[in-house]
């Protein structure tokens, strides 16, 4: 099921990863259409615009958090790793998690996955986009 975009006036919508890329862009748009905007990201700096007010009811979670890493599997600690799947694999499932609760409760929401095509062509360089 897809979000209908002309229905997003006054929802609230929680973008994950938005300091930049998609998530900014995502945010700059939703804006226009009158979305309430929870923004969250992992550079706090670059989340100038965070919203000041957090609402309790959430219409729409926009899990677009994700990173990479570019270097040969072989080649990367461990700690890498669990950063990867903590980030792009936890980070949308404890978040999603959280907010369910409240969507089955107003029997209404919609959850959004974004996820890169990193996830569906065969490299070595994106396993946790994969997992």
């Amino acid at each position: 099921m897809r979000p209908n975009l002309h229905k997003i006036k006054g929802k609230v919508v929680w973008i994950t990863g938005a300091s930049s890329g998609n998530g900014e862009i995502l945010a700059y748009t939703l804006a226009k259409l009158g979305a309430n905007l929870v923004l969250s990201a992992r550079r706090e700096t670059e989340l100038h615009r965070v919203l000041e007010k957090c609402q309790s009811k959430i219409d729409y979670l926009i899990n677009n958090a994700g990173c990479s890493q570019r270097a040969v599997a072989m080649d990367t600690k461990l700690e890498v790793h669990k950063f990867l799947l903590d980030t792009n694999f936890l980070g949308t499932v404890s978040l999603s998690t959280a907010v369910l609760p409240y969507m089955v409760k107003e029997r209404d929401g919609c959850i959004v996955v974004v996820s890169s095509l990193s996830g569906k062509i065969d490299t070595s360089l994106c396993s946790s986009k994969k997992s």
